[in-house]
């Protein structure tokens, strides 16, 4: 083993074995309680130290790929390894809260979109109110409701609207030809 190649973050903790169970490599502050917990399990493990939790987890039998002579059978060693989760935990942390803003961020956004293509079609209806609400008691200023011919589904209620207009304005001539006779 050339500890030089590893490349082992600081903080992390390792062990190396071979298939005797003998050592090969290792950090200087690896926990033998730790390997004695993995070898009786089998599976990754929390534990704490120092205030920090770390997880630990082994790979079994595995087989040295890097071997310079060809003609030795092949090897095989027990890797036990262990990192500290404070550093992962940060960092799902910061990816919870960049997706909650995100959330947070989409639904503002799909409710001013909502806001606004809601307030753009009911234009038509709005200046048709606005239309309708013009018509005054005796008939005067009031004008038909030709913005709104364009708008294929406000077409009809804007017929009936003007033919209600004309009555309206019949009705009303009638009325000062009868108080004037």
């Amino acid at each position: 083993f050339d500890a030089d190649q590893a490349n082992v973050p600081p903080g992390d903790l390792f062990y190396i074995e071979n298939d005797q169970g003998s050592w090969i490599a290792g950090t200087s502050t690896w926990i033998e309680q730790v390997q004695r917990h993995l070898k009786a399990s089998g599976k990754s493990w929390n534990w704490k130290r120092d205030g920090r939790t770390f997880r630990a987890a082994a790979m079994w039998n595995a087989t040295i790929l890097d071997q310079e002579d060809n003609r030795i059978p092949q090897l095989h060693a027990t890797l036990f390894y262990a990192m500290p989760v404070d550093a992962i935990e940060a960092q799902i942390e910061r990816a919870s809260r960049v997706a909650v803003l995100a959330g947070l961020l989409s639904v503002l956004f799909s409710a001013l979109l909502t806001w606004w293509a809601v307030g753009r079609g009911m234009r038509p209806l709005t200046d048709f109110a606005r239309f309708a609400d013009q018509i005054e008691v005796d008939g005067s200023e009031f004008s038909g409701p030709g913005i709104l011919s364009g708008n294929s589904e406000l077409v009809p209620l804007a017929r009936a609207l003007a033919a209600l207009e004309d009555r309206v304005r019949q009705a009303f001539r009638r009325e000062r030809q009868f108080l004037s006779d």
